[in-house]
């Protein structure tokens, strides 16, 4: 299914795009009605940073996405790097204890603070003074206000002039001392698209309730996640995102959830789950998808590789993901950290070796290519009745996941 999230750049005073503000979008509109703030950053994170990339969104630069009060008290923010991000403080949130010790937690951690919509009535000030950014909207302000917060933050803040509707706009904002400048006279919002792995909405609601459990239990969970494509797609882009600086490959859900910690898992979770609660069924492809994920993972003592079946599970499962996103493999495979010859037999590249062998004997069992099956498993230590017997139990466990039996909820466009 098509995802969507719009970026408007923010430019300094030479007019070099500085950052770029993401936004929430449902479809290839020009603007969204936001009804629940959690959800639409969760979407925004998880379709944005996570599905499309960071790499590809922001091209090195860092995003500014708002934050709920909710958001902020339960650290999600911290599910991205200081680099990446700007953490944009609603006008929504209230100027209590427990905020402004989560933006000064956030401030030591590295990352930088905008407060938006500050118009300097209001009693937001004890955040105003936490900010490294003031944005200030150019359509909800007069000129005296404007003028005010320039002369009474300037010399302490990088101020930031949005909604700049018209050049007397930002000539304005330009000789008021504001640093960065964004709106509709610069640039509209440009709408991102990319297409999402429709994920079974009972494996988010059984994560959901993992994360409630005082103790995670990752077993459970690394579970889960390896019963559902569009999580294991997802957190496997997450593990290999900037977020994160491993030397080593994830050879295993499992491991990666041991790398995130307790805290991590969490916050990935309720992203996640926030973000993709209401998306429908998979397809046939999806259950093809785990039946390979799962013929692998039981090939893989027979044919000497018991070490790495976490591995080649996740090679199965992950092997029709051009076909599910209708993007090229290499693409989608950039920010993943898969080995390197998992990788290779993912993209089809010319090898002999016994991971190339596997993905070859996959496609040549389903289509019914005896013979080419039979001299591959034969060279993988494999009889043709013993691939047999694992294909069907691959079947009765793909069929056990639930996936044909999903209701299918409608898209509505």
């Amino acid at each position: 299914m098509d995802v969507f999230v719009a970026r408007q750049p923010i430019y300094e005073r030479s007019l070099k795009v500085y950052a770029y503000e993401l936004l929430f979008r449902q479809r290839a509109a020009a603007n969204a009605q936001v009804f629940d703030g959690n959800a639409a950053t969760s979407s925004v994170i998880a379709n944005g940073m996570f599905l499309i990339g960071a790499r590809s969104l922001l091209g090195g630069r860092p995003a500014f996405i708002n934050f709920t009060e909710d958001l902020l008290l339960t650290d999600i923010p911290s599910i991205l790097p200081p680099r990446e991000l700007i953490v944009e403080v609603l006008e929504t949130v209230s100027a209590t204890a427990e905020t402004i010790n989560a933006c000064r937690k956030l401030k030591t951690q590295g990352y930088l603070l905008a407060l938006d919509d500050f118009t300097g009535r209001g009693e937001n000030g004890a955040l105003a003074d936490l900010a490294d950014i003031i944005k200030v909207d150019f359509l909800q302000t007069t000129t005296a206000e404007q003028e005010w917060i320039a002369k009474t933050y300037g010399k302490r803040k990088l101020l930031l002039a949005e909604k700049v509707e018209t050049i007397q706009d930002f000539e304005q904002a330009h000789r008021m001392g504001y640093a960065y400048f964004q709106g509709y006279f610069l640039a509209r919002p440009q709408i991102i698209e990319s297409r999402q792995i429709p994920p079974l909405k009972i494996n988010y609601l059984r994560l959901l309730d993992e994360i409630r459990q005082p103790e995670i239990d990752y077993h459970r969970i690394a579970t889960l996640i390896g019963s559902d494509v569009s999580l294991s797609y997802n957190f496997l882009r997450y593990m290999g995102s900037a977020a994160f600086s491993f030397s080593r490959t994830i050879v295993s859900v499992r491991q990666g959830l041991s790398l995130l910690g307790d805290a991590g898992v969490r916050k990935w979770v309720a992203v996640i789950v926030l973000a993709n609660l209401a998306m429908h069924k998979p397809r046939e492809l999806m259950v093809t998808a785990l039946v390979r994920g799962r013929l692998c993972e039981l090939v893989a003592p027979k044919a000497g590789m018991e070490h790495r079946k976490s591995e080649l599970f996740l090679m199965g499962l992950f092997s029709l993901l051009d076909a599910i996103l209708e993007r090229p493999m290499k693409t989608l495979l950039e920010e993943m950290p898969l080995a390197a010859d998992v990788r290779s037999a993912l993209l089809g590249e010319p090898s002999n070796s016994p991971i190339a062998r596997l993905h070859c004997l996959l496609e040549a069992y389903e289509r019914g290519q005896w013979d080419v099956a039979a001299r591959l498993s034969a060279r993988l230590g494999i009889s043709e009745t013993a691939l047999a017997a694992l294909y069907l139990d691959a079947v009765r466990w793909a069929e056990g996941s639930g996936i044909r039996h999903a209701r299918t909820t409608p898209v509505t466009r």
